[in-house]
């Protein structure tokens, strides 16, 4: 058998000068022998024989290298700020594209800094959909991390203290609160004396502090009816509550307009009218209400509620305008029956959000409980810091009714944030 001859490799000349220029690719790299590779490496360009002679080309092939770097930096950013005007105009959708850059200034600070060494100012800032003015605004502010707002409690003495931030995260992340309403949630700090503050304030920060979903705030109905005493208006409505072994339940509330308060609750057998006019009946006979000076109008939908035994019960006190019927969704009453379809909305979504009822009478005991929660552990935004029981015996709403502990508060606050000492300034 023939022996096969070894021949030593040579290369192209303008292979060598690529390697020293840098031009290969890993790929090329990979085809020359490492002991190739190590020989050229002992000897530098600048030193062959000759290399003033090829001077000038070689200088020409230097510019090319830079211009093809300087090409895939430029198409880097190019794709770069394609990208970021994608986000810029999903962010634009959102509505809400100054707020989301106010609450992440510092890393947007932080980042128009170091794109300022390689463009105007103005253009950076341009990116961020942000103006100049308000660039070197979030830049001379002095940002606190103690503060949950950043701001230094020195320059900014109104904020919330620390103490009064942790009151709130500590109330708004407890389990025992996790579906109460924050406006509840903020009275009861308020009955409490642990806090006093501005229910807006209070939701700043709770949005700040709050370990979930995004804290919602009440959301005011459209057409709402006001009654201006208890008694004056009465909702009635029945909801179907299922339960594991006695099938599906109907349910029937009778709420006060005034006071917010449940005034009944019954399980009833079916939607007959027979069952609404005996709730009725106990609601009147519980609250004395069958000699009533002033006249009732119970509010209902045009469901079992308003027909046959209870059209009947309606007609027969003495006194024709002492009770009367309103339907909702007729022409001359436009107003919607959301009072008690509130009080089901709370009972199934945040009272028995958690909870399974097995039977009826489990069921009785899960109603009973939630008149005594409703009732006597919320606190409804409009009856600014009562519970429904406390007005219905007769406390009146009081807007003020915090003002002026929120308003001594306030000076107090002032005076503690001005002695802080947490950051740069302050110390």
């Amino acid at each position: 058998m023939d022996a096969v001859a070894i021949t030593k490799r040579s290369y192209h000349p303008l292979v060598l000068f690529f390697y020293y220029s840098k031009l290969l690719t890993n790929d090329q790299l990979a085809q020359i022998p490492d002991t190739t590779i190590a020989y050229w490496d002992k000897n530098k360009l600048e030193f062959m024989f000759g290399s003033d002679w090829v001077k000038g080309v070689s200088a020409d092939y230097e510019n090319f290298s830079k211009t093809q770097k300087r090409k895939i930096v430029a198409k880097a950013a190019k794709l770069c700020l394609k990208t970021l005007a994608c986000i810029s105009s999903v962010l634009d959708k959102t509505g809400n594209i100054q707020g989301i850059m106010k609450k992440n200034a510092k890393k947007v600070i932080d980042t128009i800094d170091y794109l300022v060494t390689e463009m105007p100012v103005k253009k950076a800032c341009r990116i961020f959909k942000i103006s100049t003015n308000q660039y070197f605004r979030w830049k001379n502010k002095i940002y606190c991390t103690a503060s949950v707002l950043n701001l230094c409690f020195k320059t900014h003495p109104h904020q919330l203290t620390i103490a009064e931030a942790t009151c709130i995260k500590e109330a708004i992340n407890n389990p025992e609160y996790k579906y109460l309403p924050g406006v509840s949630i903020y009275y009861s700090l308020l009955n409490a004396g642990k806090l006093f503050c501005s229910i807006t304030t209070f939701y700043k920060y709770a949005q700040l502090l709050f370990v979930g979903e995004k804290l919602k705030r009440p959301k005011e109905p459209k057409v709402r009816l006001f009654a201006s005493r208890p008694f004056e208006y009465l909702h009635i409505d029945t909801t179907l509550i299922p339960t594991l072994k006695g099938g599906t339940k109907r349910v029937v509330f009778v709420k006060d307009n005034f006071s917010k308060a449940l005034l009944h609750k019954v399980i009833v057998p079916d939607g007959k009218s027979v069952w609404i006019a005996d709730v009725l009946k106990e609601t009147f006979i519980q609250h004395h209400l069958m000699n009533y000076k002033e006249p009732i109008h119970i509010i209902s939908d045009k469901g079992s509620e308003n027909r046959g035994e209870v059209l009947k019960w309606i007609d027969q006190f003495e006194q024709p305008n002492m009770v009367i019927k309103k339907t909702v969704g007729e022409d001359h009453f436009k107003y919607y029956n959301n009072e008690v379809e509130s009080a089901f909305h709370i009972f199934k979504n945040e009272f028995s959000r958690d909870k399974i009822y097995n039977d009826t009478a489990d069921l009785q005991n899960g109603i009973d409980e939630f008149y005594i929660y409703f009732n006597e552990k919320r606190y409804p935004k409009e009856l600014y810091g009562l519970t429904p029981q406390q007005v219905l015996n007769g406390e009146i709403p009081d807007k003020n009714r915090f003002k002026e502990q929120i308003k001594a508060q306030k000076g107090v606050r002032y005076q503690k944030n001005k002695s802080a000492k947490f950051c740069d300034v302050c110390s």
